[in-house]
């Protein structure tokens, strides 16, 4: 089986292993399922004629498989169909596998703490009633984010500013209606801003009405 292995801070390890207690799951595990989901995520977007993902913030240079020091080595093994998507990715981009995980995993607990550091609970706290896997997927959602980023510099817009967009501002409402959207502004954005009736959860929106 294909599999990935990256050395990760003490710090970083210990963070992610308590995200996933929360979740009752191993670490390389998610890891995997991070990895999947980017996989569905970068096909859905080249089959619509989008560039496909590409990350915010760039993997460090340097050695792919450097050993820090109190370095903890994680073992990440996917299918076959995901180690083929991902190397897609990879060569696409640049960059090294391994530097590319490690680099989603430090974003994961980068979040997981800014959520934590402003009394919002961490990443698999919240699950609402009749949503058994809400907590699960929306930490693999923000375990992708960093890797989902825009083409166009500071927007945060993964569309082509030169291709016209297919849906009118009412589809977009109609689509994006009951479910969750990582929202990326700020609180006192997300109070004044927003037309509608929407939640903050997580860093996403639950939109109710657009």
């Amino acid at each position: 089986m294909p599999s990935y292995s990256i050395p990760l801070a003490r710090q970083v390890s210990d963070h992610l292993d308590e995200i996933c207690r929360r979740l009752s799951l191993p670490s390389a595990e998610l890891l995997g399922l991070i990895l999947a989901r980017l996989i569905e995520v970068d096909r859905m977007w080249r089959s619509s004629g989008m560039a496909g993902v590409m990350p915010n913030r760039r993997p460090e240079t340097g050695d792919p498989d450097r050993q820090e020091p109190e370095a903890v080595r994680l073992v990440v093994e996917v299918s076959d169909d995901v180690a083929t998507g991902y190397g897609d990715i990879c060569s696409r981009l640049g960059v090294s596998p391994n530097a590319f995980l490690t680099m989603m995993a430090e974003g994961l607990v980068e979040q997981d703490a800014g959520l934590v550091s402003k009394g919002r609970g961490g990443l698999g706290t919240f699950r609402p009633p009749g949503w058994e896997d809400y907590a699960l997927e929306r930490t693999v959602e923000h375990g992708i984010y960093l890797a989902t980023g825009d083409i166009r510099p500071g927007t945060r817009l993964a569309w082509p500013a030169d291709k016209p967009f297919p849906l009118s501002d009412a589809q977009c409402a109609a689509l994006v209606r009951g479910h969750m959207i990582r929202w990326g502004g700020t609180v006192d954005e997300y109070l004044t801003e927003l037309p509608g009736r929407y939640e903050l959860v997580d860093g996403f929106l639950l939109v109710h009405e657009t």
